[in-house]
């Protein structure tokens, strides 16, 4: 046993290691942890178990007894030497009692806490360990010492990342080229996802506490800025999210490992719903979900670093209800996270001390954003039961209403200095989205209504097709001209081709008389966005070019579908006068299942577009006469055939490379 520590000398302890290499006496200080020698020639002063070779014995299990009593009451000189003090642990499961400066209470359950309370219930009589980051069946059938005083606060033992796993050391790229990836994430692609604080989350502090971020975070950088380096990456990033999983790792920065891996996919990945929800379920282990605001909790320590790191902690917090949010609005399925407190003050949060210049307020806003689209998207809802119309009406200005207070308390804040461009854009991308989605159910119910003879909601088509048209202005005038649309991340590119879809199937759906001025303007800004992405993909397997081709390829299907329907309508206008001619009509789907070859010629021009035919000749949606708008508009099938061909997956939300394409 070779248990080697430094600390106050004991009467009972043996000489140092510096006395006995020299065969000289060892007087301890009366306050000092070095003896008088090492003192005086400012030596190491180490004390360790001697080593010889014996048996064990009586006399000398007492002694490494009392020398494990010192041990226990001061940290080994090898702990305290190899790191800074504001490092604290890494990839360790924690319990909910995290202290505020990042110190973990790892202490054993007292009485008062296992057998000693009042509760009958599981999680009050279970041991603490079990129901806290330990589940295991080893922890759930001990028995708790009732009799056994609880031991002080001791601070959590400090580890280092695995320098095994570190892509420097493995020689996957060299430390020049890992630096500069480095700095372009944390300057490019961090003020789109606002998840890491640039002051904390230096180089070194990065590779120190995980190789696992960075690791993703330089896959992420070098898939924009190094695609030589992408794959192999890429690669040791999905092998450290394998080893994370198989050994139940627990710590912020697995956790921001994962978002990141997420954020910029591959074309093929389809995982990240399941991802973020092990995310979720990670912090809830490390006991995030009972977090305070920084404000709120009392403190042990007020260095700059220590705060930090709690915000680091609650910043990803934060970050993860905002993404579980947005994947439940996007794939239709019930969030994970619930309102706490972090939550509910979340519109204080970035005014706090140390919080990011920008980053940590547009988080802010997103989060209270979030919040009011769980309440308006329960009552919005509520439409498709709802018959009424002037209820329909007075829920939908309610709901515009909320949208128009958080764009008025929050878009004017962005207008400051410290706010860079790219997250400007972001608040004003997802407040249209919002706004679209919500007016979205006052427009169906409308237009269901009018399929039985009522007049289409004015105030919801408007709503809905402006903020879909001012979703790809901002795209095309905003983030364009900026030439940084390949750094968004791809919940941008997925908002977009919502916002597209969405103006094709209303133009589809809408009479003629409400369907022109809204066409020639749909259809440019879907054409201008389309332009606007194709002048920034680097290669045919990036977002930007997967996000060009479906919007071009969308409005060619539009195209086709228009001429379609004017060729049909002018058939049975001749054959209505021949009722003993077979008239030959093409299935819905075969309509849409056009030679996928001719999505990339040119569009016609704008001007084309506008009077060359419409898909009704009434101008009310109501009547016997079936033609395609209304077939068209309800179903799936035809929908699912549609927007395949042009490139986007709808049940899982998201684009298709050619290759996917042309299988």
């Amino acid at each position: 046993m070779n248990s080697g520590h430094s600390g106050p000398k004991t009467p009972s302890q043996i000489a140092c290691l510096t006395c006995r290499s020299v065969k000289l006496k060892c007087k301890a200080t009366a306050l000092d942890e070095k003896c008088e020698r090492c003192k005086r020639k400012s030596l190491e002063c180490v004390f360790e178990q001697h080593r010889r070779g014996r048996k064990p014995g009586t006399r000398i299990k007492r002694t490494i007894k009392r020398d494990n009593v010192q041990i226990r009451s001061a940290p080994s000189s090898e702990q305290t030497s190899s790191l800074p003090d504001t490092i604290h642990e890494v990839d360790q499961t924690v319990g909910p009692n995290t202290q505020p400066s990042g110190q973990v209470d790892t202490s054993a359950p007292e009485i008062a806490q296992s057998w000693g309370n009042e509760g009958l219930q599981q999680v009050g009589i279970l041991s603490r360990e079990a129901q806290f980051g330990k589940f295991s069946l080893e922890n759930i059938l001990s028995v708790p010492d009732v009799l056994k005083p609880r031991p002080a606060h001791t601070k959590s033992p400090i580890h280092g990342a695995d320098n095994f796993n570190d892509p420097i050391t493995c020689n996957m790229l060299s430390f020049p080229v890992a630096l500069g990836l480095f700095d372009s994430f944390m300057r490019c692609l961090n003020p789109y996802i606002c998840q890491l604080d640039p002051r904390l989350h230096t180089f070194d502090y990065v590779r120190h506490r995980s190789s696992f971020l960075l690791t993703a975070i330089l896959s992420a950088s070098s898939k924009a800025f190094h695609p030589a380096l992408h794959p192999t990456l890429r690669s040791h990033t999905e092998n450290l999210l394998g080893k994370v999983f198989a050994q139940g790792n627990k710590s912020t920065e697995t956790v921001q490992a994962i978002l990141i891996f997420t954020y910029w996919k591959e074309p093929a990945e389809i995982r990240t719903w399941l991802l973020v929800g092990y995310a979720i379920r990670m912090c809830i282990e490390l006991g995030w979900h009972e977090l305070e605001p920084v404000s709120h909790k009392p403190r042990t320590s007020v260095d700059e670093m220590s705060i930090r790191e709690a915000r680091n902690i609650e910043r990803t917090w934060l970050v993860l209800f905002v993404y579980d949010r947005s994947l439940s609005l996007q794939l239709d399925k019930p969030w994970m996270i619930d309102q706490n407190n972090l939550v509910s003050k979340a519109s204080e949060w970035y005014q706090e001390k140390y919080a990011v210049p920008g980053g940590d307020m547009v988080l802010s806003a997103f989060v209270c954003l979030r919040l009011i689209s769980a309440e308006m998207l329960e009552l919005a809802s509520s439409m498709k039961l709802e018959a009424q119309k002037s209820r329909t009406e007075i829920l939908s200005k309610f709901l515009n209403t909320e949208i128009s207070t958080w764009e008025k308390d929050w878009l004017s804040k962005f207008e400051d200095e410290t706010v860079g461009a790219p997250q400007r854009f972001l608040v004003n991308f997802y407040g249209s989205h919002l706004r679209l989605l919500l007016n979205s159910y006052s427009l169906q119910h409308s237009l269901k209504s009018a399929k039985k003879g009522s007049a289409i909601s004015k105030s919801a088509l408007w709503q809905c097709s402006a903020s879909a048209i001012g979703m790809l202005d901002n795209i095309s005038n905003v983030i364009g001209p900026l030439k940084q649309l390949y750094f968004v991340q791809d919940s941008v590119h997925v908002m977009t081709a919502y916002a597209a879809i969405f103006l094709i199937k209303l133009l589809v759906a809408l009479p003629r008389n409400l369907r022109s001025d809204l066409e020639a303007q749909s259809l440019q800004a879907i054409l201008l966005s389309s332009e606007t992405f194709s002048q920034q993909c680097a290669t045919q397997m990036t977002g930007c070019a997967m996000q060009a081709r479906f919007l071009k390829n969308l409005v060619e299907k539009y195209q086709n579908l228009k001429s379609q329907a004017s060729i049909r309508n002018r058939d049975r206008g001749i054959y209505s006068y021949q009722p003993n001619i077979p008239i030959s009509r093409d299935g819905p789907q075969n309509r849409m299942n056009t030679d996928i070859n001719n999505n990339h010629q040119a569009p016609e021009p704008i001007q084309n577009y506008q009077d060359s035919g419409d898909f009704t000749d009434t101008n009310s949606i109501s009547g016997s006469m079936t033609d395609l708008s209304t077939d068209f508009m309800n179903d799936k099938d035809i929908w699912e055939g549609l927007l395949t061909d042009a490139g986007f997956w709808m049940s899982e939300g998201k684009l298709l490379s050619d290759n996917t394409l042309l299988y």
